[in-house]
């Protein structure tokens, strides 16, 4: 706090603002050099060191959930970019509708690979607040997989209902990594 007070005196010192001059020594106002203050900024150490770090150990409650968000972020992305690297995404995936894999282990091994993320993300995001459209993806996802799982729809069921139903899950599975991505991205911005 010394320290502080220190550039402050010595600031208004130098500006004239001190006494109201204009710090022009050759006409009398403001004192010019006479700077009394310690320019050393160790001679502050002797202050009270808990002062200092009191302040720091109140973080700011903002900063914490930007930090949060960027940490899962991190740790999700890694894990979607090589998911989605191997899988695809959208049409590029086994599991969209216009895919001739949808009905096969393909789509079923990118299926367990999105849920993965999901359940990943969720558990990253838990006891944090925010992350609403991260959370409702993840959520949404593991619904899709699980449906596509309980209609058998890897082993191309002959049911034209079950087939439709697995054409609904599936195309939600292949837009998983990009909805989860969003999420993510969004979760930067607290939504």
């Amino acid at each position: 706090m010394t320290c502080g007070v220190t550039a402050a005196v010595a600031l208004l010192s130098a500006c004239g603002g001190a006494d109201g001059g204009d710090g022009d020594a050759a006409d009398g106002g403001g004192g010019g050099g006479a700077v009394v203050a310690d320019a050393d900024p160790s001679a502050g150490a002797s202050a009270d060191p808990s002062a200092s770090s009191s302040s720091s150990s109140y973080a700011d409650p903002v900063s914490e959930k930007a930090a949060t968000a960027e940490k899962v972020k991190s740790a999700v992305e890694t894990r979607l970019t090589a998911h989605e690297a191997r899988f695809g995404s959208g049409v590029t995936s086994p599991c969209s509708t216009g895919s001739a894999k949808m009905f096969t282990q393909d789509c079923d091994a990118a299926a367990k690979a999105t849920n993965d993320d999901a359940a990943f993300s969720l558990a990253q995001i838990g006891g944090h607040e925010g992350f609403a459209t991260l959370r409702s993806a993840a959520q949404k996802i593991q619904k899709a997989a699980a449906r596509y799982q309980e209609l058998g729809c890897p082993k191309n069921p002959a049911d034209a209902a079950d087939r439709q139903s697995c054409l609904d899950s599936a195309a939600v599975l292949a837009q998983g990594f990009p909805d989860l991505r969003t999420g993510l991205n969004l979760g930067l911005a607290g939504k």
